[in-house]
């Protein structure tokens, strides 16, 4: 609801860009909680981390994410 894209079911680059910090932030940490850390945009993070940082540049796509993982 946060995106109001329901009916579509995904998420475009302009609902991307304005979705809040502090609700990725509410989901990933249910989502590393509740699959015992192995999931959830912090644990990607980490293995795009380790895998350099060009690999870093393709993934985060959007200024959210970008503020999200610093």
């Amino acid at each position: 609801m946060v995106a109001n894209r329901e009916k579509e079911g995904w998420l475009n680059v302009k609902s991307i860009d304005s979705f809040p910090c502090d609700d990725l932030r509410i989901i990933d940490g249910l989502w590393v909680k509740y699959s015992n850390g192995r999931f959830g945009f912090s644990v990607q993070k980490l293995i795009v981390a380790e895998c350099g940082i060009s690999l870093l540049k393709i993934i985060l796509v959007s200024q959210q994410f970008q503020l999200f993982f610093r």
